[in-house]
């Protein structure tokens, strides 16, 4: 997993980025955590109070952030890695969770319509809803976009073009057989 932060590199003398899960004591109770069987609610507090005892006050793990300018009374704010991941709470939960995204935006997928070909499409909006549910609009053909949701990741939205193909032929015997089976004089039209 991958969820970067800046820290201060006290031996390199430079402002760094910081994979939290690098960091070995953290990874193994997160590992830990993971294991048990807890709600939502419960799995957000108990890994609250693990990134507190890790990354809380520690200097180590403090950067100072200020506004760019050589005013001697210019604002800056000391943030340790605890404030920096507080700032997307609920999105790093869902992550830790694994209720990520289901795409990216600029995602080349292939997208499946009844009994057509796959169309070669881009991901270029995610929105989540209030029920946390992904929202995934796509764009085709120059410009046409369609919204779909995360459920459809797999059905209708594929990454790779070879499932697209396999879903639209099924589709296609599937049309092909209802046509035939609705038509009893086929060898006549």
């Amino acid at each position: 997993m991958i969820w970067n932060v800046y820290r201060y590199d006290v031996n390199g003398r430079k402002i760094e980025k910081f994979n939290i899960f690098d960091h070995y004591s953290f990874a193994k109770d997160f590992a830990e955590l993971k294991k048990e069987r807890l709600n939502e609610e419960q799995f957000a507090e108990k890994l609250n109070r693990i990134l507190m005892y890790y990354f809380w006050c520690k200097y180590e793990h403090e950067v100072i952030v200020g506004e760019y300018s050589n005013l001697q009374d210019r604002a800056e704010v000391r943030v340790d890695i605890y404030d920096q991941i507080q700032m997307n709470w609920s999105a790093f939960v869902d992550y830790c969770i694994g209720r990520a995204s289901p795409c990216q935006i600029g995602d080349k997928v292939w997208f499946v319509r009844g009994d057509e070909d796959p169309i070669e499409a881009t991901v270029n909006m995610l929105t989540q809803k209030a029920d946390r549910t992904w929202k995934i609009r796509i764009t085709y053909n120059h410009g046409s976009s369609i919204e779909r949701t995360e459920a459809d990741v797999g059905r209708t939205i594929f990454y790779g073009k070879e499932a697209a193909e396999k879903v639209a032929q099924f589709h296609k015997r599937i049309s092909e057989a209802k046509r035939t089976a609705a038509d009893p004089y086929p060898e006549f039209f």
